[in-house]
């Protein structure tokens, strides 16, 4: 699985940095919080239905965190959520052996691929929540 923040780089410059922070850090709150609910990274007999909820719950809160945002600070915080099958690299971003450059990255420096995929799809993907207006 994997997200998106629709223009993120819009959201950051229209708000304070500290402010930028603490919204993205309560969508992964949020978000990790739904993932272990569903059983977290471990590899169960249903995994692929698992993932399809634990999706469905992300773009669930993703929606609740766009009314608070919206109400608070006057943006548009709007999620993609994807999901993919197949080998993949797991762990923090730009640490040690996962990082750009590292192990198991491919020629570009990209994990497997998992960003290229992620560009690939985010054209298909709705965002999880859009203004009515």
């Amino acid at each position: 699985m994997f997200a998106d923040v629709v223009r993120s780089m819009d959201i950051a410059a229209a708000l304070d940095v500290e402010r930028f922070r603490e919204i993205v850090t309560e969508l992964v709150e949020r978000s990790a919080a739904v993932v272990q609910r569903y059983g977290g990274t471990v590899a169960l007999e249903d995994h692929a239905v698992r993932a399809c909820l634990a999706a469905v719950g992300v773009q669930e809160q993703a929606k609740r965190l766009a009314v608070e945002v919206r109400e608070c600070d006057g943006v548009d915080l709007q999620v993609r959520v994807g999901l993919n099958s197949g080998q993949v690299i797991a762990g923090e971003i730009g640490s040690g052996s996962l990082g750009r450059r590292g192990r198991g990255a491919g020629r570009d420096g990209a994990a497997d691929g998992t960003e290229h995929t992620a560009a690939s799809c985010w054209p298909a993907g709705r965002p999880a929540y859009r203004d009515p207006d």
